[in-house]
């Protein structure tokens, strides 16, 4: 349907959580590519998760951290690190995360692309009651 965008929560913090995020996500929804909302903090492996969690992604969002004055926080460096420059987006909050990540998932050239949310599961829980206070993009 035009206009809808695929949102998934699903809890992982580590590489092998991940691996069965991406095995699941890409056996239920078969040929879409996610913007991923990664909330840095709360990622126990946050270089197995982003690598683990590629192959199903369009973009990484990554949310909850700081930037520190003399740079950016370790946190977005793993991140660089694993993802290049190109692939990886910072939003400092969770709410804005998700809208922003909504609103990518309807451009043009993401055309077909979900949403997929990670994250321990109180993150999880905070996400569901962002979601159910948001109206979709558009709408």
């Amino acid at each position: 349907m035009a206009g809808r965008v695929p949102v998934v929560l699903h809890a992982a913090s580590d590489g092998p959580s991940a691996e069965r995020v991406a095995s699941r996500v890409g056996s239920d929804f078969p040929g879409t590519r996610f913007i991923v909302v990664v909330p840095g903090p709360d990622i126990v492996d946050l270089a197995g998760l982003i690598a683990e969690l590629r192959p199903v992604s369009a973009e990484v969002v990554l949310t909850r951290v700081a930037l520190l004055p003399d740079g950016l926080d370790p946190v977005v460096e793993i991140a660089v690190g694993v993802t290049g420059q190109d692939f990886l987006f910072t939003v400092p909050d969770l709410a804005e995360a998700i809208t922003w990540a909504r609103a990518g998932a309807l451009r043009d050239d993401l055309e077909g692309t979900g949403v997929l949310d990670t994250g321990a599961a109180r993150t999880l829980a905070e996400a569901r009651a962002i979601l159910r206070a948001a109206p979709p993009p558009g709408a």
